[in-house]
């Protein structure tokens, strides 16, 4: 041992301030070979050193020790260092206690994550009653370790309104994985940070967070990656989601993406939407462009095969729509409450038009088909509006 120490009974190792354990060799026996009682409580002291030539590994031998804190639980990591763990009471009375918007910074070890984030939850909705005008401008986990996933509903009790809508922004630390179903739903987030090694993120993990107006990754994101505040698959074929839920602006797809992701542009302010030439989009998904509501005029790139339902729901200003060749179907609900919807083209490769496709879209008047009426004969047409009385086909269309 280095600095100054007392070895008692039993193997009990009591250091003090700058004192630390050299393991010279492989150590046997049964665990903890000692327990080490430190006065130290920060985070990050080394606890554990290799002597010279020892032939092992601080890896191979820190699981061996007992570390024990006064009042406070703790941990060695495989550094060899001091973890403490959360002062989780500690966390929640500083944001039940806060009287003006601020950040909260969370740093030690995690044993239960999901009891960790609903204690968080928990004091960001008292807080919000107590006073819903101060707000966690950056709610920093960067420093937590233990912590792998937040589950589905977070940050949201299913079916109510108890959203947190003063939490604008959080950084997870890099050892989360996955983030679940409605995390932050309606959340007042307008920042999010994707860590390293997060390999999954449900489609509506930020559900209705109207207020998001930037994404960022970090450099060492293994499997996403962070363009122009739009957030893509690492090797660019999926747009997973639209980074800006408040500026109105134009937005172009880029070739290299096969598949825009569900609910990726959910009520996000886009005006228009293009495609570049050399498209290989296939996909786009379910509530893609729900609620685009600054859309007028949509022409999708003939390579798409499928759209899903609900893909173009509710885009209330649009007014006319090209279908791209070789699409097959048009599911319930597709194009759906599109208010001012006056006109389509439809391909003759189309087969069928599914109940619901244009539900709600009382203002359509003409339906432009590169079929003649016995091609048109042959689709099954289960939507009401587009068969009506009031809509005209044209026949033999070409653009």
């Amino acid at each position: 041992m280095s600095g100054s120490a007392r070895v008692g009974s039993d193997n009990d190792v009591y250091l003090n301030a700058g004192t630390h354990i050299t393991i010279g060799g492989a150590l046997s026996g049964t665990r903890p070979v000692a327990k080490i009682f430190s006065t130290v409580y920060e985070n990050g002291t080394e606890i554990l050193v290799l002597g010279e030539g020892s032939g092992t590994t601080i890896e191979d031998e820190y699981e061996k020790f007992d570390i024990i804190q006064r009042d406070i639980e703790a941990q060695i990591t495989k550094e060899g260092k001091l973890l403490l763990n959360v002062d989780l009471d500690g966390i929640t009375s500083q944001i039940t206690s806060m009287t003006e918007s601020g950040t909260v910074e969370i740093s030690g070890y995690v044993a239960n994550g999901e009891s960790f984030i609903a204690s968080l939850y928990s004091s960001l909705l008292t807080l919000k009653e107590s006073d819903s005008s101060v707000k966690v401008t950056n709610l920093d986990m960067s420093g937590v370790v233990g912590l792998t996933e937040l589950k589905n509903y977070a940050f949201w009790t299913n079916g109510t309104s108890n959203f947190v809508t003063n939490l604008e922004s959080i950084i997870l630390p890099d050892s989360v994985t996955s983030i679940g179903s409605s995390a932050f739903r309606g959340s007042g987030l307008t920042t999010i940070y994707i860590p390293a090694n997060l390999t999954s993120i449900n489609p509506d993990a930020f559900y209705a967070c109207s207020s998001l107006s930037s994404i960022t990754a970090s450099e060492e994101c293994k499997n996403f990656k962070v363009v122009d505040n739009v957030l893509y698959s690492k090797d660019g074929t999926k747009l997973v989601m639209y980074g800006d839920k408040t500026t109105e602006s134009a937005f172009t797809v880029p070739a290299s993406v096969t598949e825009i992701g569900k609910y990726a542009f959910l009520q996000a302010k886009i005006t228009a939407l293009s495609f570049e030439s050399d498209s290989t989009l296939k996909t786009i998904g379910y509530n893609a462009f729900y609620g685009c509501s600054g859309l007028t005029q949509l022409e999708i790139p003939d390579s798409v095969t499928t759209i899903e339902l609900y893909a173009f729901y509710s885009c209330s200003n649009l007014t006319s729509v090209k279908l791209p060749n070789g699409t097959t179907s048009l599911p319930y609900c597709s194009f759906g409450t599109c208010s001012k919807l006056e006109s389509v083209i439809i391909p003759k490769t189309l087969t069928e038009i599914e109940s619901g496709a244009f539900t709600n879209c009382n203002a359509l008047k003409t339906v432009y088909y590169s079929g003649s009426e016995a091609d048109k004969a042959k689709i099954t047409i289960s939507d009401t509006v587009i068969k009506g009385t009031s809509v005209t086909w044209t026949y033999n269309y070409e653009p």
